[in-house]
């Protein structure tokens, strides 16, 4: 540990950039995605990034091709964090491949890979430790939910690495769309003084996102996962397109009825698939989405609509619905871009939806 923070003392001396990648090892395309943005990305720290800006919620670099007087340095962290497992089996099967990994960071341009040891990151019991406690709002929703002390354990880790490697950007991916929100909050709230970069999902030919666990799905499973998709484009479709006089919308009665009529589909494959939740929030700060029948839109629970309606007169919202579904013991993630009120009878409504506002 000692070493990587002495070289990455060495590297801002000289003046030269450092981008990270944190990963739990297990590498795929998804993960070679990530490390070429960070070796081929040029960043002027002059322009804002109107589109991540307006996604996560804060002021970040805008990409941009350009001159570089010196190339930056790509590390890969590989570490297996317990800490954020609340499930032992979990921790215990998840695929590792050391050769395999170091194969992925040579083609990909890596670098340096950093893989501590568990003694060398916690030193004793990793529950016993000073930790990164995320905000309730963020953390206790959806995956949290459903795993307890995940994203405490996560942030902890990431934060330990940060400090380690104090790199200038960071770069996650947006399949982990929750991860990747407190991460960038974190990043903010504690001054860490890190640009984080997200890098859209990377799929298989049929659209399931490449994960690690992908590999433990049997034959008949990873013929089903791709369900996890067609749900998420089926619900997409029925929010764009949605008549807003309907008053009475409810979100999570249509995600419901979603989901079980996809699933409906996979009990003839003789296959248990739980979907754990389906739910829709916004890009910025993730809140619930809902439609607002005396203002004729949808709007989340911050109001990010009423506020850009002051602004620039837009009632459209980038949102995002998640979905996490449980294939025998193998818990998959995926989730997709959804922007409400787009619909041309909307835009007839700004005037007096704004009137009505105030």
């Amino acid at each position: 540990m000692k070493d990587m923070q002495n070289i990455c003392d060495q590297v801002r001396r000289d003046g030269r950039e450092i981008r990270f990648v944190p990963t739990m090892g297990a590498l795929h395309m998804g993960h070679a995605s990530l490390i070429k943005r960070a070796r081929h990305d040029r960043i002027d720290t002059n322009t804002a990034d109107i589109d991540s800006a307006a996604d996560l919620g804060d002021s970040r670099s805008k990409l941009k091709l350009g001159e570089a007087e010196k190339s930056p340095v790509v590390i890969v962290s590989i570490f297996v964090n317990p800490r954020q497992f609340n499930n032992s089996t979990d921790f215990a099967t998840y695929p590792k491949d050391w050769y395999a990994d170091l194969d992925i960071c040579r083609q990909t341009g890596v670098d340096l890979v950093f893989s501590p040891s568990t003694e060398e990151m916690y030193c004793k019991d990793a529950h016993d430790q000073c930790s990164i406690r995320p905000p309730a709002n963020l953390a206790n929703v959806l995956e949290g939910r459903s795993r307890p002390g995940h994203f405490e354990g996560m942030l902890t880790i990431v934060n330990k690495l940060f400090n380690i490697i104090r790199p200038h950007s960071a770069y996650f991916g947006e399949k982990d769309y929750q991860q990747l929100m407190l991460v960038s909050k974190m990043v903010e709230d504690l001054n860490l003084g890190t640009d984080i970069f997200p890098v859209g999902t990377v799929r298989e030919h049929d659209l399931l996102p490449l994960s690690s666990r992908n590999v433990r799905l049997s034959a008949s499973q990873r013929r089903s996962a791709p369900l996890m998709c067609k749900i998420l484009r089926d619900a997409k479709h029925a929010l764009e397109s949605e008549s807003p006089n309907k008053n009475e919308i409810d979100l999570t009665i249509m995600a419901s009825m979603l989901a079980t009529t996809t699933i409906s589909l996979v009990i003839d494959t003789f296959e248990l698939i739980e979907v754990d939740y389906l739910d829709l929030r916004c890009s910025r700060d993730f809140s619930s989405v809902s439609y607002k029948p005396g203002c004729g839109f949808f709007d989340c629970q911050e109001d990010c609509v009423k506020r850009q309606l002051g602004i620039c007169n837009d009632l459209v919202i980038k949102t995002r619905l998640l979905i996490s579904i449980v294939i025998g013991e193998v818990r998959l993630l995926d989730n997709i871009e959804v922007k409400l009120n787009q619909r041309e009878v909307i835009r007839q409504l700004r005037s007096s939806a704004s009137t009505a506002l105030y």
